[in-house]
């Protein structure tokens, strides 16, 4: 009889915990920008790669444009959450649905995403065809760009391109170790109703 109390108290504590669990969307566009900054400061940015680049750390203000057209200042790390932001975006590219990659499916990277259909995010990180305006390679244009044009506001909005472009490729990562990306389970849900920062192709 005693058995019997303590497994229904036992019961009993469990089920008042699971009362108190709510739906913490731990990947949404918000969590993607926060993760996205505290890896900036936890990574060689923040211990000296950017001083090699002139910048005096991850609070210097950098200006470049947005997707408006429009110039804006924040700071580099506002730039890099802000690119992880962005590539959640719903309209009009549904970029969310290029953010999934099955390691079990034995089909090459072109059909190893979404559906069966879809490229892998994998590949599509990195391919100039699909992913012509934040794909590495790209980036990695701007950032030649950024050490070598003469113009310090042309580099400066190149660096832009670069911390906003890190950004982007961080959100992939992050999805990457998401149960969901690696299944079939789509949930665009949620950024269908989000807005948030974009960015121009201008330098």
């Amino acid at each position: 009889m005693r058995k019997l109390r303590g497994g229904a108290l036992m019961a009993l504590c469990l089920f008042l915990i699971l009362l108190q669990v709510r739906d913490t969307q731990a990947w949404s566009v918000r969590t993607h920008e926060v993760l996205s900054r505290r890896a900036a400061e936890a990574s060689l940015l923040n211990s000296g790669g950017l001083t090699n680049l002139d910048f005096q750390g991850l609070n210097t203000k950098i200006s470049g444009f947005d997707f408006d057209g429009r110039r804006r200042t924040q700071e580099i790390q506002a730039w890099i959450g802000s690119g992880a932001n962005f590539e959640d975006d719903a309209f009009p590219q549904l970029r969310f649905l290029r953010h999934f990659h099955n390691p079990l499916f034995q089909q090459p990277w072109d059909r190893a995403g979404l559906g069966q259909q879809n490229q892998s995010a994998l590949r599509w990180a990195q391919d100039v065809q699909t992913n012509p305006n934040w794909s590495w390679p790209v980036v990695r244009q701007s950032y030649y760009q950024a050490l070598t044009l003469l113009q310090k506001p042309d580099r400066e909005a190149q660096f832009v391109r670069v911390f906003a472009g890190l950004g982007h490729v961080i959100h992939l990562v992050q999805d990457m170790s998401q149960p969901s990306h690696v299944l079939n389970d789509a949930h665009p849900e949620a950024s269908v109703w989000t807005t948030v920062p974009a960015y121009s192709l201008e330098t």
